[in-house]
């Protein structure tokens, strides 16, 4: 009241708050300018978005919105860096520059998809998909990347029995090695099955973790049967063969990439919580060590470096299916299927599975850790294994919590849509 009725002081208390406006206004736009220098738009675009309450002077803010659009094209011409020039566009709220980035985006998405770059392209796709899962657009590109990946990476790295040579011998326990160029299709096949399953990082095989795969292999083979934890009576017995067989996936009566779809599969007695799969579909593991002979496989799937942790950080929210969501090939049918995600419980979870509006019949198993991430694994015993025409089955799982705190629990929907790729084989 004093203040009011003394309108000099009054005036003066209006200069104050006037001048300091002006400047923190100066401050924001003279940093934002700097960021601009420097060609960090996005770290200006996160300025502007935290403080343009700050800025009251329209035409300011106007001109600065344009600033940032015509920077944010700019960038993607020369960069064509999708995922900075998106969040730019959200952050400074330009939703005519998103709907362009996401038509420009995805013409640059089929581009990388003819360049045979699946993983940029993956990674695209797979970000799009999250946001408009209803996209009919985005579906045909999904579609279009899984059967150029698959005629290119899953076909591409068949082993055939002639194909197939290991230098081995039981006679004087000689476990032998794999060229590389056998290494290099493995790897391939290992690659493309994660990255349909969503983990888009390659990972790599290590010669430190091949040497005890091979040898691990190569006892299989000799004594005829899987273990472990071989004791030191089996024949061609090794020490560094059993340290093999004690952190491997194994297989016997087939090699290779072979072996590898079968622990993909993961069907049979005992496999019930598809250990093998999960191993392989760990967004954590991406150091392996593989090893083969004739009628035998043991994929070393305890590997880590120093890159593990943060290549998990960016799974940790993700959920990974198998069969893989969205478009997925025939090949890859299974009686089995699992939904694995960091940190959820499973205990109280409920499944349905729907195909042309019917409930398919199906078993929920009981859970098991230790094998990667958390996954709740159920068994259909009817479903066809190959289909006429692509078959959509839809995934609705209720009730599971995700973390240690008392959150709500949550429901996941996903759809797997099955394609005859008989059709699009090259």
């Amino acid at each position: 009241e004093i203040v009011l009725a003394n309108t000099d002081i009054a005036d003066i208390l209006k200069e104050i708050f006037l001048c300091n406006t002006m400047n923190v206004q100066s401050e924001i736009i003279t940093q934002i300018y700097s960021f601009f220098e420097t060609s960090e738009i996005e770290s200006a675009a996160k300025l502007f978005f935290n403080f343009q309450h700050d800025i009251t002077d329209k035409k300011i803010l106007a001109t600065l919105k344009e600033e940032f659009t015509l920077r944010t094209k700019q960038l993607y011409a020369t960069d064509s860096n999708y995922l900075e020039c998106r969040n730019i566009s959200i952050l400074i709220q330009d939703k005519k520059l998103y709907t362009l980035l996401a038509t420009e985006t995805m013409q640059f998405v089929e581009k990388l998809i003819a360049e045979k770059k699946f993983i940029e392209s993956g990674k695209i796709i797979n970000e799009y998909i999250q946001k408009y899962p209803d996209s009919d657009q985005w579906k045909y590109v999904l579609r279009k990347w899984v059967i150029a990946d698959y005629n290119e990476n899953y076909i591409a790295s068949e082993i055939g029995y002639n194909e197939f040579t290991i230098n081995s011998n039981t006679e004087i326990c000689f476990a032998g090695k794999l060229p590389d160029a056998m290494q290099q299709k493995f790897l391939q096949r290992l690659n493309y099955v994660r990255r349909i399953a969503g983990i888009y990082e390659p990972c790599k095989l290590d010669e430190k973790y091949n040497a005890p795969a091979q040898k691990a292999a190569f006892m299989m083979s000799a004594n005829s049967m899987l273990s472990h934890g071989p004791p030191d009576t089996w024949k061609c017995y090794s020490k560094e063969g059993a340290l093999g067989a004690s952190h491997s996936n194994l297989s016997l009566g087939y090699n290779a990439v072979d072996a590898l779809m079968g622990q993909v599969d993961d069907d049979g007695s005992g496999n019930e919580s598809v250990g093998h799969r999960r191993w392989i579909l760990n967004p954590n593991n991406f150091i392996f060590g593989h090893g083969s002979t004739y009628d035998a496989m043991a994929l070393y799937v305890f590997g880590t470096d120093g890159d593990n942790e943060k290549i998990f950080d960016q799974y940790k929210q993700k959920f990974i299916t198998w069969p893989p969501a969205g478009y997925c090939p025939e090949n890859f049918i299974t009686g089995r299927w699992s939904f694995s995600l960091y940190n959820a419980d499973f205990s109280k979870a409920t499944v349905e599975l729907i195909c042309n509006g019917e409930k398919i019949p199906l078993t929920i198993l009981e859970s098991q850790y230790g094998y990667g991430q958390t996954t709740l694994v159920w068994e259909i015993s009817n479903i066809p294994w190959r289909f006429e025409e692509e078959t959509t089955y839809t995934v609705i799982i209720k009730n599971v919590p995700v973390g240690y705190d008392d959150t709500p629990a949550k429901t996941f929907k996903y759809t797997v849509t099955f394609l005859p790729m008989r059709e699009f084989i090259n």
